[in-house]
């Protein structure tokens, strides 16, 4: 595949800075129709030289790429045969491979691929284990099983991965603690983030700001959490897997605010539990360690609002 075969509805590279030695390659999200490509404007704004990529339809790559091929494992490998071709054309020395979501998982995949040449994967909300209960990829049905549990996967000692996920999305925090321990891997979160970390990032301090930011190895922004720091994976299991209000996840929950007191979507959910339970004063102490100086996301703040008025009625 030369540089000019590439059909432009599905990939579009650009070189910005022809003094850089660096190369991004995005992958997008899905909800990326062909034509367009995630995080198109801030790495505009950033700056860099980039190869976007859009697959041909929102099933986590399984069914590859216009040209590369037509399964995952096929279209990643010939994708890392053509940026080769660009590594050895431009004298490219560095590659970023960033992703968001289903394109999070592209990122994690493709960057088994990667051989000899200095590598960072920065990669938010990335499902490391494909159909979980609850998770964006279980919406779809997959015509290939290829890579559906990327947890084993082996990565060069020339890659380094930064994956930031959201506290208040448990499949995402799941699947990002599920890497903790290896080498490979360095583990962030948001604190009042969803799925969707980059808006709230774009929200705090520019999305090309914190990209030009992470580009230089540096991750400080508004809102970072430390659950990585004080969960390991077995602490969250039965919060994707056992249903949401029953003993084992309620008695997961405080586990997990004991060990992670910042743990906001936990203190959401034991308020919500002692609401229910019709205990007001443990509701009213568990809703003030929900909002401690950050905000919610929407669909959290409306159970906060919805909690709220349940103890104002039962207090009168």
């Amino acid at each position: 595949m030369d540089i000019e075969n590439l059909d432009p509805k599905y990939y579009c590279f650009r070189i910005v800075d022809s003094e850089s030695d660096a190369l991004c390659v995005v992958f997008s999200a899905r909800g990326s129709k062909p034509g367009s490509f995630s995080f198109f404007k801030t790495m505009e704004r950033s700056k860099v030289n980039v190869l976007h990529i859009t697959p041909p339809e929102a099933a986590w790559y399984q069914s590859g790429l216009v040209g590369f091929g037509n399964d995952i494992h096929t279209a990643f490998s010939n994708l890392w045969d053509f940026i080769q071709s660009l590594i050895e054309k431009f004298s490219f020395k560095r590659i970023f491979i960033i992703g968001d979501s289903m394109g999070a998982y592209a990122a994690l995949v493709f960057a088994h691929f990667v051989k000899d040449i200095s590598t960072r994967v920065i990669c938010f909300g990335g499902e490391t284990t494909l159909n979980l209960p609850g998770s964006r990829s279980s919406e779809n049905v997959f015509k290939n099983e290829g890579f559906h549990d990327i947890r084993n996967l082996e990565y060069g000692d020339n890659v380094n991965i930064i994956m930031i996920f959201g506290e208040y999305d448990m499949v995402d925090a799941y699947c990002a603690l599920s890497m903790k321990n290896r080498k490979n891997f360095k583990i962030l979160s948001h604190l009042w983030s969803p799925h969707s970390v980059t808006p709230e990032l774009h929200s705090d301090m520019g999305l090309a700001n914190f990209m030009r930011d992470a580009l230089r190895g540096r991750f400080f922004y508004p809102g970072r959490g430390h659950l990585a720091s004080a969960l390991n994976v077995k602490d969250v299991e039965p919060l994707v897997f056992s249903k949401a209000g029953s003993q084992e996840y309620i008695d997961t929950i405080k586990t997990c605010v004991r060990r992670y007191p910042n743990f906001s979507f936990g203190w959401l959910a034991l308020a919500e539990y002692f609401t229910k339970a019709g205990e007001t004063e443990k509701a009213r102490n568990a809703l003030k360690r929900v909002v401690q100086g950050w905000r919610l996301p929407k669909k959290f703040a409306e159970i906060k609002n919805n909690i709220d008025k349940k103890i104002e009625i039962s207090i009168r």
